[in-house]
């Protein structure tokens, strides 16, 4: 945990290059001769395991934006190889990270930096490290230092090593989550593609059906029956693209009258009270998991329901959700649905979208001061 309140996982992954043979004593890797070994950190370069894969950028031109990985790389040479029984030991030791905020301020110390000691029947060159920093949350933007020291527990040297780079447009970076419904049922593409956007960006959606389905709609942050829709990026947004298996269309659109003639069945008490279209008479759901289920006797295109909560509902801390019968099992249509006070809501359109369905329930999932009590449920398309 940095001063800053930054958390970030560190993977240190150190490898031994095997390239020169010793010949007796100490092996000098490094200056003219004997007593003349300077231990040095070469090569440093950092790349985003986001945007740039593993393709290294030199610093100090890397730049970086909010949720990238960093990856960090570097050489030591000039180490000292020791010969013991026709042998070379090597022992260097990453013994410091430290990442410095814009501001100069500490933001996060590696804590137990890992080592190398091994021994070798020939004489290594240089090793180099790999360090990962998971995704961070940044707390501003400007340029960043990391300061990391090595050394030699053979020779007793130590060498420093810096990396900076630079943050840019951080807090204006967007997230794009798609969904398809029902799950299989087609795919969604992206274009740019990335699901990740600058602030402003402007993109396509299209959507591609599978076999045996057509394009529907498309609901959550876009809307419309086209399957190509765009949107800009101002926020996170979700958008959820419905299909419907080839036919269903000829499938009818729920009227309120058809959701009132469907017959009520249910463990909640007085579960016709549901639809009966008198939301002064109410039904009453005593336990978790008490439902009212509502079958319309043949299948229908639903889009959208409303309910009228009653007067003992006053702090509307009860829960529900809502369900459909997909053909094989109950699905969630909507869920962490509110009591509320004797009122109607509003029309709701839940993010799954349209779905069709012979059979719909509500249950209850949070009872509140000992019941939960529900007017009137209306469903449309």
């Amino acid at each position: 945990m940095g001063e800053n309140g930054v958390s970030s996982a560190v993977v240190i992954v150190i490898v031994i290059i095997v390239a020169v043979v010793g010949v007796g004593g100490y092996l000098f890797l490094k200056g003219e001769g004997e007593g003349k070994i300077t231990l040095s950190i070469e090569n440093v370069k950092l790349c985003s395991g986001v945007r740039g894969g593993r393709d290294y950028t030199v610093q100090p031109n890397a730049t970086f934006q909010q949720g990238d990985i960093v990856f960090l790389y570097f050489e030591a040479t000039g180490f000292k190889a020791r010969e013991v029984d026709n042998e070379f030991e090597v022992h260097v030791k990453l013994t410091e990270v430290w990442l410095y905020n814009p501001d100069g301020s500490p933001n996060f110390r590696a804590e137990n930096p890992q080592e190398f000691h091994g021994t070798y029947e020939q004489a290594p060159t240089y090793a180099w490290f790999h360090m990962s920093w998971g995704t961070y949350t940044w707390t501003s933007l400007g340029q960043y230092k990391w300061k990391f020291t090595i050394t030699d527990a053979i020779s007793g040297a130590t060498a420093t090593g810096t990396a900076i780079f630079v943050l840019q447009g951080g807090e204006n970076r967007f997230t794009l989550t798609t969904s398809v419904n029902p799950p299989g049922a087609g795919t969604v593409s992206l274009s740019p593609p990335g699901g990740t956007y600058d602030s402003g960006t402007s993109v396509t959606l299209t959507a591609s059906a599978a076999s045996g389905y057509s394009f529907n709609n498309w609901s959550g942050d876009a809307s419309g029956t086209s399957a190509t829709v765009s949107i800009t990026m101002d926020s996170n947004k979700s958008v959820t693209a419905n299909f419907s298996s080839e036919g269903e269309g000829e499938v009818p659109p729920l009227t309120v009258t058809d959701f009132q003639a469907g017959s009520t069945s249910g463990t909640a008490e007085d579960p016709g009270c549901i639809n009966d279209g008198g939301p002064l008479s109410s039904t009453v759901f005593l336990d978790a998991g008490d439902y009212c289920e509502v079958d319309l006797g043949s299948k229908f295109r639903v889009r959208q329901y409303r309910y009228h909560g009653a007067l003992v509902n006053e702090d509307q801390s009860g829960t529900y959700k809502i369900q459909y019968w997909d053909g094989s099992s109950w699905s969630d249509w909507d869920t962490g649905i509110s009591t509320r006070s004797s009122s109607w809501s509003d029309w709701i359109t839940p993010s799954a979208g349209t779905i069709t369905t012979d059979r719909v329930r509500i249950v209850a999932t949070k009872i509140q001061s000992g019941f939960n009590w529900m007017g009137e449920l209306e469903m449309k398309y």
